[in-house]
């Protein structure tokens, strides 16, 4: 199965604390209570939501594009009370080069709690399961060192920064760059115990059931 066609199928995962699943209407008031927060969205490529007819767009959005095959975002639902604190995905990919762009977000309310490692953590299973995904990246702006630490918690490697990349709020940020090879990842679950510890095998459910 290549890229885009393993994106056009949205899997529900399953870690200890989160299911992901796919985004629906129903969620607009959780997703809005995170969007309209700016300290969230300062680390961001959007800016905060200002309407929940913000937020409704964006959940349209972003089921349309999944649907095309050029991303793939889950929502995440806290199971402990069943609220969508958050999305983390897949925003970009490259058939030829076999890579992919991690991206997500996280409720305020749910910073540091190691919640966003664990769901990480399970996204690279996911991804390295298909043998058409030989890298995942991922960047973050240099004065987040929250998302920092998810990555380097699942053992991507910093690679560089690029300077003034981004630009937002009238300012150049640069942004630090985070990557992992399917070859460094197989070796490190090896290690851990056997090649069976990396592959992860979810139950699939098509976009939009």
């Amino acid at each position: 199965m290549n890229i885009k066609e393993m994106y056009k199928t949205l899997p529900v995962i399953e870690t200890q604390r989160t299911l992901l699943r796919t985004p629906t209407l129903k969620d607009t008031d959780d997703i809005y209570e995170y969007t309209s927060n700016p300290k969230v969205a300062e680390y961001l490529t959007w800016d905060y939501h200002k309407t929940k007819e913000s937020t409704i767009n964006f959940i349209n959005h972003i089921i349309k594009i999944s649907s095309e095959g050029s991303c793939i975002e889950w929502c995440v639902e806290y199971k402990e009370n069943k609220k969508v604190i958050g999305m983390f995905g897949f925003v970009r990919h490259d058939q030829q080069s076999r890579y992919v762009e991690l991206g997500y977000v996280l409720n305020e309310k749910y910073w540091n709690k190691w919640i966003g490692t664990e769901i990480v953590k399970e996204l690279i299973k996911w991804a390295f399961s298909s043998d058409d995904i030989n890298k995942i990246y991922a960047t973050h702006q240099d004065n987040n060192n929250g998302s920092g630490k998810i990555m380097t918690n699942n053992n991507m490697k910093y690679e560089g920064t690029l300077k003034e990349h981004f630009y937002k709020n009238g300012k150049y940020i640069d942004l630090k760059c985070y990557g992992l090879l399917r070859k460094e990842y197989k070796i490190s679950a090896e290690q851990a115990g056997g090649a069976d510890k990396w592959v992860h095998l979810p139950l699939t459910l098509p976009l939009g059931t």
